[in-house]
C-alpha cells in the first residue's frame, strides 16, 4: 500500500519565522529574538502588548509580508530537507505539504517549493480555506490527514501534533516544548526524520498508523 507523508511548510521547509522577525525587528525598531518565542503565534500577542504604540500598523505589515510574493519567495529553505524528500519520492512515497498558509497564496506557495527543489514528482500541496470555517488549524489539517489517508505527519506546531492520531515527527522548537503524546517524536534534523522513519514505517498496514508508537 502507498506510503503518504504529510509535510508541513513554514518553519519545517522552510525558515519562515527568522525571515519575518528580520523584517519586523527593522520595521519597529524592535529586539525580538527566535528563541523568545514561547507560541507558534508570538508575534500576534506581541502585537496586542504594543497596540498603543503600533497596533494596526504591526498587523498590516504581518498581512503585506503573508501576501508579499518577493517577500515569500526569498524565505530560505531548510537545505537538508530537499534530499531526504527526492530520496523518499525515490522510494515510492507520496509528498503531501499540507500548510495553514492562506489558500490565496497556492501560487506563491508551489512556486517556493518548485523554486527550490519541493515539488517533486506527484506532489500535492493544500492551504487553509477560510470559508470551510474552520475553528482552527487542527481540525483543518486532521481532515486533510483523513480524507487522503496521510500515514505520518512532519510538523512544527505542538497543537496540530496533539491533535492527530498519526504518528507525528514534531521539529524541535521553542513554541512546541510540553508534554507530548506517544504518537509524537521530538526531532533535530531531517536526517533523523530520515533515520526513524524505516522504524515508523514498520507497522504499516492496511490502514492508517495505530497510535502508541514510542520513540
Amino acid at each position: 500500500m502507498k506510503v503518504k507523508i504529510g509535510i508541513d511548510i513554514d518553519n519545517v521547509l522552510a525558515e519562515s519565522y527568522p525571515a519575518y522577525l528580520d523584517k519586523f525587528n527593522s520595521r519597529f525598531d524592535a529586539e525580538v529574538k527566535l528563541e523568545q518565542i514561547r507560541e507558534f503565534y508570538f508575534l500576534n500577542r506581541y502585537i496586542e502588548e504594543n497596540s498603543i504604540k503600533h497596533g494596526k500598523e504591526m498587523v498590516d505589515f504581518i498581512d503585506e509580508m503573508v501576501f508579499d510574493e518577493k517577500f515569500q519567495l526569498e524565505i530560505p529553505p531548510i537545505e537538508e530537507a530537499i534530499n531526504v524528500i527526492n530520496n523518499w519520492v525515490k522510494k515510492g512515497y507520496d509528498i503531501h505539504y499540507v500548510t495553514s498558509r492562506p489558500v490565496e497564496i497556492r501560487k506563491i506557495t508551489i512556486d517556493w517549493l518548485k523554486k527550490h527543489g519541493f515539488w517533486v514528482q506527484k506532489a500535492k500541496v493544500d492551504l487553509f480555506d477560510s470559508e470551510k470555517r474552520y475553528q482552527s488549524d487542527v481540525p483543518y489539517k486532521k481532515e486533510i490527514a483523513n480524507k487522503y489517508r496521510i500515514n505520518v505527519f512532519i510538523e512544527d506546531a505542538i497543537e496540530i501534533a496533539l491533535g492527530m492520531e498519526i504518528p507525528v515527527f514534531l521539529f524541535d522548537r521553542p513554541w512546541n516544548q510540553g508534554k507530548l503524546t506517544k504518537n509524537i517524536i521530538r526531532v533535530y534534523s531531517w536526517q533523523e526524520i530520515e533515520k526513524k522513519m524505516t522504524t515508523v514505517l514498520g507497522d504499516f498496514g492496511d490502514k492508517n498508523f495505530e497510535c502508541g508508537l514510542q520513540e
